[in-house]
C-alpha cells in the first residue's frame, strides 16, 4: 500500500495583535512542509504576554473549539523579550505542544491565542494530498 505525500500550508490571519498578545510564533508545522498523509503533525510555538496574563491556545475545527494552557517552558523566549528593546517581562510558560491529527487539518485548523476569555485568531493551517510526480 502506497503512503501518500501531503503538504502543510500555514497562513497568518491579517487580524491585529490584541488584549495583552504581544507576539507569537509557530514552530512548527512550517509551510509547505511535505509529509505522510496518515501522519501525526506536531504543533509547536509560543505566545508572548505580559507576567500574570494567563494565555491559551485555541484549535478550531468545522466540528469543535478546543483551547489549551500555554504551559510549555520557553527560557529561550523569556530571554529573547529580555532583551528586547523595550525589555518585556513574560512567563517562562509560555510554550504550546500539541498533536494533531492530519484528517483535522484536511478540513482546515484555525489557530487562536486566548487571554481573558478574548481569542486572537492568528493562522490557519492546512494540509493537501501532493501532486503524483
Amino acid at each position: 500500500m502506497e503512503i501518500k505525500r501531503c503538504r502543510i500550508t500555514v497562513r497568518a490571519t491579517e487580524e491585529n495583535l490584541k488584549n495583552e498578545i504581544h507576539d507569537w510564533f509557530l514552530d512548527t508545522p512550517c509551510n509547505d512542509t511535505e509529509v505522510d498523509s496518515t501522519g501525526i503533525i506536531d504543533l509547536r510555538g509560543w505566545v508572548a504576554t505580559p507576567l500574570g496574563t494567563a494565555a491559551h491556545f485555541v484549535l478550531r475545527t468545522k466540528q469543535r473549539t478546543r483551547s489549551y494552557p500555554c504551559n510549555d517552558p520557553r527560557p529561550d523566549v523569556v530571554q529573547h523579550f529580555a532583551n528586547a528593546q523595550p525589555p518585556l517581562e513574560i512567563p517562562l510558560h509560555c510554550g504550546f505542544h500539541h498533536d494533531l491529527q492530519m484528517a483535522e487539518l484536511f478540513a482546515g485548523v484555525r489557530l487562536g491565542m486566548e487571554t481573558r476569555g478574548i481569542i486572537t485568531w492568528v493562522a490557519t493551517i492546512t494540509a493537501a494530498l501532493c501532486e503524483p510526480e
